[in-house]
């Protein structure tokens, strides 16, 4: 259907202006687990640290936090969860802006 080709490729032209047509998880993946670790808590260590309830977490616990974080991109407008839907964990953004909808739940 056509609105769902236009997502396709509203999500790859966004992705291709975020990333320059870089493959963040492909990247991550060819590096030594060392080096990988290193990458990706440098690029989430700040928005886990920033949280009040780990201000004063010690770098372990940051860190074993940091290798369980799963990073997305979403485009503009895009649905991250359902009204209603269950979720393990904490969703945590790093750029851009998230409205949060509430709907009738049954």
């Amino acid at each position: 259907p056509k609105d769902i080709q236009d997502r396709v490729m509203s999500f790859y032209d966004y992705q291709w202006r975020v990333l320059k047509g870089a493959d963040e998880e492909k990247f991550l993946m060819e590096l030594p687990r060392t080096l990988q670790q290193q990458v990706t808590n440098y690029m989430c260590r700040d928005i886990i640290a920033s949280l009040p309830i780990l201000r004063r977490a010690n770098r372990a616990l940051l860190n074993a936090l940091v290798e369980c974080a799963e990073m997305n991109i979403y485009s503009p407008h895009d649905e991250i969860v359902k009204c209603g839907e269950k979720i393990r964990g904490a969703i945590l953004v790093s750029h851009g802006e998230v409205e949060v909808m509430r709907g009738n739940i049954t």
